[in-house]
């Protein structure tokens, strides 16, 4: 079993954090009635970064791939995947690469949580490359841990 986590995940934690402490800090100052938009916006983001962020990762095991996503948490069995490779997205500026699988209905799941800055980000290859071990374990029948 491997698990993976984006180290980037701290930043959005203290973000999330920050944002609850001024949605309390308006509450506690100003009342809910003096910003009731700040404490709205603050306050729902920064429960919901303090509360989720923690649990946000990638399991890969014998079974199959567990993605704990931001927004949701997806399973796919080893049988499921009809091939693993790289997403990208960005601008101008910057391009930011994920892990990305592509299952047999052609679904596909987007490991935005593991995203990593350009386009040869070594974390996001690790991450591409440890699922390619596993799937073609799978495939060859005598599983990975």
């Amino acid at each position: 079993m491997r698990i993976f986590r984006n180290p980037w995940l701290g930043v959005h934690f203290l973000i999330g954090v920050v944002a609850l402490v001024i949605a309390v800090a308006v509450i506690v100052e100003l009342s809910v009635t003096g910003d009731p938009v700040s404490v709205v916006l603050a306050g729902i983001s920064g429960i919901w970064l303090t509360l989720r962020i923690p649990f946000c990762r990638t399991v890969l095991s014998s079974e199959g791939v567990a993605y704990h996503g931001l927004f949701a948490t997806r399973r796919a069995g080893w049988g499921d995947v009809a091939g693993i490779g790289k997403g990208f997205s960005g601008g101008a500026l910057a391009v930011s690469s994920f892990p990305i699988l592509t299952l047999t209905g052609g679904k596909e799941i987007e490991m935005m949580t593991l995203a990593g800055y350009g386009e040869d980000n070594r974390r996001v290859e690790r991450v591409v490359g440890a699922m390619g071990e596993f799937l073609s374990g799978h495939r060859a029948g005598r599983g990975k841990e």
